[in-house]
Formats: structure tokens, C-alpha cells, sequence
């Protein structure tokens, strides 16, 4: 991220003004929202004057989430042409640490790492992406076995 002193180009102030607005529909104050996404109010401030040149692609993530926006398409008024893949890493220590949690607070640690809802709306997602991964991999087994996927069962003879 870096921020410049000369006046900001039409793409940032798109991307500026497109977050003013939000902020202002959703009667949040420039701290609220700095709040939300662990950032500093003159961070905010620097955004939303169109200050900011090429923000990181993970503050953009934070300002979506935080402003209840589609972060594919706030990454691409920042001039983005198309987000990168979300990519989830996490440390051995940060694994362990969601693991001895366990239960409920486990499984709410990791929701909040992955940047999806903490209950059970977000379990609900967390439980339908993992499904959809699954019958992924099902189907790319199965069709580098030489199956196809969509015929489980042997055709019958026709004769």
C-alpha cells in the first residue's frame, strides 16, 4: 500500500467514493468501520479520499466484510482485474490453538480465520463448501480411474 500527495486518479476515487457511500447507507462513522477491520481511522480516512494507491488485496477483504459488500467486486473497483483465489494459510501454532480449543470455540476460531460468520449460519457454509470439495475430488477420482462420474451404474444391454 502506498499513499501519494498528488491528486488521486479516477480509479481511486471510484473505489473512494463507492466506499463513502456504503459506509454512509449503512450509518457507520470512519472509526466503525476502522474498528471493524483492525485498522486506524486515518487509514479509513486515507481510502475514502481516494489516498490510497493499490490497497492490499487482504485490506480490501477487511473493508468488504466490514462494510457488508461482495469483496469481488470491491476488489475490482480498486482496479484489480480479477481477485486472486482466497488462499487460507495458517501456522502450526494457529492449528494447534484452534484444535485445543475444541468444540464450539474450535470450530468458531476457524470460522473467524477463514473470514466466514461465527454460529451456525457459518458452520452451514463451512459444512457445504467442504461437501462441494468432497464430490469434487469424488469425480476427479473417478473420472482419472476411467469412470465417469455421472454413470455409477453399468449400462444395460440393449439385446
Amino acid at each position: 500500500m502506498s499513499t501519494r500527495s498528488s491528486k488521486p486518479s479516477s480509479e481511486q476515487m471510484v473505489l473512494a467514493n463507492a466506499l463513502r457511500m456504503k459506509r454512509v447507507e449503512l450509518r457507520m462513522t470512519q472509526d466503525d468501520v476502522a474498528a471493524a477491520m483492525g485498522k486506524s481511522h486515518a487509514w479509513v480516512s486515507l481510502m475514502e479520499r481516494g489516498r490510497v494507491e493499490r490497497p492490499p488485496i487482504a485490506a480490501l477483504r477487511d473493508y468488504a466484510r466490514a462494510l457488508h459488500m461482495d469483496d469481488k467486486d470491491l476488489i475490482r473497483l480498486a482496479g484489480f482485474a480479477e481477485p486472486p483465489p482466497r488462499r487460507v494459510s495458517m501456522t502450526r501454532a494457529e492449528w494447534q490453538e484452534i484444535a485445543s480449543a475444541g468444540g464450539a470455540a474450535g470450530a468458531n476460531a476457524l470460522l473467524r480465520h477463514l473470514g466466514i460468520p461465527e454460529g451456525l449460519d457459518g458452520l452451514d457454509l463451512l459444512g457445504e463448501a467442504l461437501m462441494i470439495s468432497k464430490a469434487r475430488r469424488s469425480a476427479q477420482s473417478e473420472t482419472s480411474r476411467g469412470k465417469h462420474p455421472s454413470r455409477s451404474r453399468p449400462r444395460s444391454d440393449p439385446s
